[in-house]
């Protein structure tokens, strides 16, 4: 039988990594772009996107014509660093790697992709499903090496509703060019999905961490042999000994 210690200890690592996952957040976004807890929109998935902003040459000028990246886990297997700010800045010294380099991501798992589909950006989640966005919020950064952060609503795809990207490095290019040229230049983002938070949703069990806190509360004192009785009514019912309240074996 489980103890009642072990219970409890269980439920503060959940608290403690629920508390950590929801840390996250854009509440101090740049205008134009809109917080997404004002909005009543929650964290569905954080990840660190690395890859290439891709430009044509037309009319003399560097064009965007489109974007490909890889979607990693945010935690760095060796250094565990995850770019937080809020704020655009204006970039540091230079480290001696390109952000998009597989040096500096080897160490991350790929949760997904991000690429173009005609002229619409798509972003897929491994076994998830993929959403497309229109067109979006733009937040200049103050480095003009660095792409523009963006806030996308999302417009066919269900696990998101709307998608952000912050916390750019590097992608940018301007300036006169010839002929037919095109050119892929490396950048990373924070890339942030955000969903419709419902008190219960069918289609994802236990996405409520409240909810899910309460359950394992009342599974621990389950399994902790709580106390059961009949209600001496005559609509009777099943009464559960609160898991605080346990008695050590």
């Amino acid at each position: 039988m489980i103890s009642t210690l072990n219970v409890r200890f269980l439920v503060l690592q959940i608290f403690l990594v629920t508390g950590a996952w929801c840390a996250f957040n854009l509440d101090n976004v740049p205008s134009p772009l809109q917080s997404p807890r004002a909005a009543g929109l929650r964290l569905k998935y954080l990840t660190l996107g690395f890859g290439t902003q891709n430009y044509e040459c037309q009319a003399g000028k560097w064009t965007f014509v489109g974007a490909e990246a890889r979607l990693t886990d945010e935690v760095d297997r060796s250094s565990k660093k995850v770019p937080r700010s809020t704020k655009p800045k204006k970039s540091g010294k230079k480290s001696g790697k390109k952000s998009g380099s597989p040096q500096v991501h080897r160490n991350r798992r790929t949760m997904g992709h991000h690429y173009f589909v005609g002229k619409s950006p798509t972003f897929e989640i491994t076994n998830v499903g993929k959403v497309t966005a229109g067109k979006p919020l733009v937040a200049p950064s103050s480095d003009p090496a660095n792409v523009a952060w963006l806030q996308l609503a999302v417009l066919e795809g269900t696990f998101a509703k709307r998608v952000y990207r912050t916390s750019t490095s590097k992608g940018a290019l301007s300036g006169p060019c010839k002929g037919s040229d095109t050119n892929k230049v490396p950048y990373s983002a924070t890339v942030s999905f955000r969903y419709t938070f419902a008190l219960m949703n069918p289609s994802v069990p236990f996405e409520n961490p409240i909810l899910t806190l309460i359950i394992i509360f009342h599974a621990g004192s389950i399994l902790s042999g709580a106390e059961f009785r009949h209600s001496s009514r005559k609509d009777t019912g099943l009464v559960i000994q609160s898991p605080f309240f346990f008695k050590y074996n």
